[in-house]
């Protein structure tokens, strides 16, 4: 089966690393901003 994703990647594997590499980053990001301590905890 072909996986569809902007990534070119044909590798369910591949494509899970790939999508943690990411999400980790963004999530330093967000960290290092500064922007999680504006969000107030159960508010969407």
């Amino acid at each position: 089966m072909a996986l569809e994703n902007k990534l070119g990647l044909t590798s369910s594997a591949d494509l899970a690393r790939e999508e943690e590499r990411i999400s980790k980053k963004k999530a330093l990001e967000l960290f290092e901003s500064g922007a999680l301590d504006k969000l107030v905890p159960g508010k969407k």
